[in-house]
């Protein structure tokens, strides 16, 4: 084993040798805070206005929709141009709608009544209870509050949110892609760990204050979600790669071994996604380390190029395959404002209003996996590697899936935090592995195509359980659709065990490389 690999493996902080690295993770932290909390926030604001799980349940679909149109051409977009102009666009556009969506939360009595935007609204918000209607029951749909003067507000936060849907997708595989050109590959699992360490911490956090916050003031949130996208918008702005002109650590102290690492020659660079004549040629000018090296593989297939490629290596089709149809049914995200107001609607805390004290609730529901990953991931900085990370992943899935369970069935607030904490513990070691896994065995110049198609399986599981969760609630009631898709998940998980083999026999995550390295390319 090379030195310079066996001091990354030793070092639990190496990605953070790195400036590049560095300027990233806390803008895109924060960038993760805000729009966590805003998850919460809308969700609650939704399920008060309406007192409709169907329409908490089309909050999914309003995620999803984009994610299916738009995941594939972003992908290509993030493999064909500079990633960080990317990241500052979808950023931007973000900035401006979370604005809106808290100017139109708070002056939502100045939005017309009357003439033809009152007229649209009207409709809109009508065609919205109709729909919400078809889901539910008839003794249910009797409690609806449509009428509530506030949700002439409700079709534009609709739309709202689906712009922001469609701005996310946008760049996230860009997001998504640029983590591995911030540091060496020598530190990329560290990257990866401490990037959703760091993700892990934003959500509990972005949860928690999220609920919080919004006992004072929707508003709020939103405004600080505005804040944070622009915070990561302008880390963009002067950000240096691995293989670009003064990248590296940043620190006067590595200068000379950044220098040697500059004069290894083409070989050195090319392994890193460094600069090439042809590269900067495309770039027009940019940077090549901005965009990734071209080859046969890569250019292959055009915007689906990714999709083969996960096909062909069945570990990470396995392990795609496993987070899509644990979260698709595991997922009670959707259910937790219907939780907080109604199953623990006894619960009082000393601190907050018995009014919005199912707001914070609704926060701490969230935020509790997120509590379980952050600690799991904080261990797991100090945990040798797996021996046999494909069985691990099996296991933890599993995990969840009971952690779930036990959630489903708990009219106890402290159990099912209890449950949900164990949930994220178990979640996040899946995610590292998963993350490192498809990272690892994809090429750079594929990576962009292959995250998007991660994405779209994963928000597809992501957003889509939240239908489903809001549509089986509303039709079975809220504890029979937290029940059955934590029973499904682990029929899941024993299903991709019995398919998959290959993904019990994978090697260490250390000795995983990208497919033109096993071939010498």
């Amino acid at each position: 084993m090379k030195p310079n690999v066996a001091a990354a493996k030793a070092d639990p902080y190496a990605a953070f040798r790195h400036g590049a690295f560095r300027r990233f993770l806390p803008g895109n932290f924060l960038f993760n805070l805000g729009r966590l909390g805003m998850s919460v926030a809308i969700g609650t604001q939704v399920y008060e206005w309406t007192h409709s799980a169907a329409a908490l349940g089309f909050l999914g679909l309003l995620n999803v929709l984009p994610l299916i149109a738009l995941v594939l051409p972003s992908g290509v977009l993030a493999d064909r141009c500079d990633r960080r102009k990317i990241i500052a666009g979808t950023m931007a556009a973000s900035f401006v709608l979370y604005a809106l969506l808290a100017a139109a939360t708070h002056f939502h009595a100045a939005l017309p009544t009357t003439g033809t935007a009152g007229d649209a609204l009207r409709a809109a918000n009508g065609f919205i209870r109709d729909a919400a209607a078809f889901f539910t029951t008839e003794a249910d749909v009797a409690r609806f509050t449509f009428d509530d003067p506030r949700c002439a507000a409700l079709p534009v936060v609709f739309a709202l949110q689906f712009l922001l849907a469609t701005a996310f997708v946008a760049g996230n595989p860009a997001r998504a892609a640029l983590v591995p050109r911030l540091v060496p590959p020598a530190a990329l699992t560290n990257a990866f760990r401490w990037n959703s360490s760091a993700f892990e911490l934003a959500v509990t956090l972005g949860l928690l204050l999220g609920g919080l916050v919004a006992t004072w003031s929707f508003t709020a949130v939103y405004a600080f979600a505005a804040f944070a996208a622009a915070a990561l918008g302008a880390a963009m702005l002067g950000l240096r790669l691995e293989g670009e002109r003064g990248a590296g650590s940043g620190e006067r102290g590595n200068s000379a071994e950044n220098e040697g690492q500059r004069d290894k020659g083409k070989g050195q660079r090319a392994a890193t996604g460094g600069t090439t004549a042809q590269g900067s040629s495309r770039a027009g000018g940019v940077h090549a380390a901005a965009l990734p090296p071209r080859s046969p593989t890569a250019s292959a297939g055009g915007a689906f190029a990714g999709i083969p490629f996960i096909w062909r290596h069945k570990p990470v089709l396995a392990a795609i395959t496993l987070d899509l149809f644990a979260v698709l049914f595991g997922g009670v995200v959707a259910l937790f404002p219907i939780y907080a107001k109604e199953v623990f609607a006894g619960v009082t805390l000393p601190f907050l209003e018995p009014e919005t004290a199912h707001r914070f609730i609704t926060g701490l529901l969230r935020a509790a996996p997120a509590v379980g990953a952050v600690a799991m991931a904080v261990a797991g900085a100090y945990l040798p590697p797996f021996r046999k990370p494909g069985i691990a992943l099996l296991w933890t899935v599993a995990g969840f899936g009971a952690a779930l369970l036990v959630f489903a069935l708990s009219q106890n607030l402290w159990l099912s935090l209890a449950a949900l904490f164990l949930s994220g513990m178990c979640d996040n070691v899946s995610v590292i592995i998963r993350h490192t896994l498809v990272q690892a065995l994809t090429p750079d110049a594929l990576r962009g195509r292959v995250s998007s198609v991660n994405q779209l399986f994963i928000g597809c599981s992501n957003d889509i359980s939240e239908l489903r969760g809001g549509l089986v609630a509303a039709q079975f009631g809220t504890v029979t659709a937290a029940v059955s898709g934590a029973i499904a998940t682990l029929l899941t998980v024993a299903g991709v065990a019995g398919v998959f083999k290959s993904l019990r026999r994978l090697a260490p995550l250390e000795e995983l490389k990208p497919e033109d390295d096993r071939h010498g390319k």
